[in-house]
């Protein structure tokens, strides 16, 4: 494993676990390509600005991810709250959905508004579809594919992309 593969390594495990990372001569130029590439800026971000050694940063880098961190992870608190706004519709039609995945996973990190997920995943009873799209619709997704063209005993999920959020009905 290369030095910056460790040094990225021991900035995720310090943002987990909050521990000081034990960093090598870190090249911040590319623990942030790392970061973005892995979809974790946010994460590494927050952790980076907490060192000293990041004010050897280049001013560039140093802005790249602030800029990012500010982004991606203002993005996910939209989505987020998309999601609990549709949640909230499912349940008051008498659909209780199960949370899956990510939104789940999220709740293990030290900072959850700074783990991206790029869907939400729900399980929904199978007699509950026709309901779950017409909430969907009407709260501005769009299927990826028509529900009423659904063999329910055969498909594990459905697409629907909104504004913000793409939700996954299982």
């Amino acid at each position: 494993m290369n030095l910056q593969a460790q040094n990225f390594l021991s900035l995720l495990r310090a943002f987990i676990h909050s521990v000081p990372p034990r960093l090598t001569a870190p090249d911040w130029e590319e623990l942030y390509h790392m970061s973005k590439k892995n979809n974790l800026a946010p994460a590494i971000c927050d952790t980076a600005l907490s060192l000293p050694e990041f004010s050897s940063a280049s001013p560039d880098v140093r802005r790249k991810f602030t800029d990012t961190l500010l982004a991606q992870s203002g993005a996910q608190l939209l989505r987020t709250e998309e999601f609990f706004s549709v949640y909230g519709q499912f349940l008051a039609c008498g659909i209780r959905p199960l949370a899956l995945k990510g939104i789940v996973c999220r709740t293990l990190y030290p900072k959850p508004e700074l783990r991206l997920s790029c869907d939400e995943d729900i399980w929904i009873p199978a007699e509950a579809l026709t309901e779950s799209d017409r909430i969907l619709r009407g709260a501005g997704f769009t299927p990826a594919v028509p529900c009423e063209a659904v063999d329910v005993s055969s498909v594990q999920a459905l697409t629907y992309t909104g504004a913000a959020l793409t939700i996954e009905l299982h």
